[in-house]
């Protein structure tokens, strides 16, 4: 745990009681908001320019709900660990040599803009950075071993 300002955050791997008690936050957010799940990811985890201003009206009512239904977590960890289990992107299997190719190509056409190479490779853009660090260091090892 950590204390910051008198208050004790929980820190770590989030327990099966609190990915219950967010997806029955998000069950009943998506019910109260007329969504289907996948509707309301898709409002979430996309990043496009020109969104509607009930979309970011939307993700604003969203997030206090997941701070609420975990208080002793901080925001910050709550929207990334809900990005990681939820986002459409994320969970796409063992990367293909064909879509390491596409990634070096992207990364040399557009340099490190995840999101960006993301939505041309249909995964998330930390799965792509990581996956770019990964070819990264592999290309480094065998300099050194050879």
């Amino acid at each position: 745990q950590m204390q910051m300002d008198g208050v004790v955050f929980t820190k770590g791997k989030f327990t099966d009681g609190e990915n219950a008690a967010i997806d029955s936050a998000v069950s009943d957010f998506v019910c109260a908001h007329g969504l289907t799940r996948q509707e309301l990811y898709h409002q979430l985890f996309r990043r496009q320019t020109g969104q509607a201003t009930g979309d970011k009206q939307l993700r604003r009512a969203f997030w206090p709900v997941l701070a609420e239904t975990l208080p002793a977590r901080q925001l910050q960890a709550i929207y990334h660990h809900v990005r990681r289990k939820y986002h459409p992107y994320n969970y796409q299997g063992a990367w293909s040599a064909a879509e390491d190719d596409a990634l070096r190509a992207l990364v040399a056409a557009h340099g490190p803009a995840w999101e960006t190479i993301s939505q041309q490779l249909g995964r998330m853009g930390t799965n792509c950075r990581d996956r770019w660090r990964y070819i990264q260091a592999s290309a480094r090892r065998a300099d050194d071993g050879a």
